[in-house]
């Protein structure tokens, strides 16, 4: 009997570490788990953040584009305007020469055809 007693008391036993081994196991695997909830978190943050970043970035990539896109576009312009101004000028200058050019003989004309009016 006592053998038997002895016996049960070891498979007690063997169960009762048994059953703490599956527990700390049980404690370790939560561990882990959490710890690795933790992880993925930052790692979700972390990724957030480098999106965030790279988003900022990107828009001022762009804007800075389109401020140089726009400064090249005004310059063009300006220079057009300048372009289209000089030649405006030139072909006013061609017509004031022509126009002078013809002064003295349209002067004539006008005092010849006024003085020939009044001497009739």
């Amino acid at each position: 009997m006592e053998s038997l007693n002895l016996r049960r008391e070891r498979l007690e036993s063997v169960e009762e570490e048994g059953l703490r081994e599956v527990l700390a196991i049980e404690r370790q695997a939560q561990s882990i788990l959490r710890d690795a909830e933790s992880e993925a978190q930052r790692i979700i943050t972390s990724a957030q953040q480098r999106a965030a970043e790279l988003h900022a970035a990107a828009e001022a990539e762009a804007r800075q584009q389109s401020d140089e896109a726009l400064a090249k576009a005004t310059a063009e312009i300006e220079q057009e305007a300048e372009a289209l101004q000089a030649e405006a000028e030139r072909q006013a200058d061609a017509w004031r020469a022509r126009a002078q050019a013809r002064f003295d003989t349209a002067l004539s004309y006008v005092l010849r055809v006024v003085t020939l009016g009044e001497e009739e």
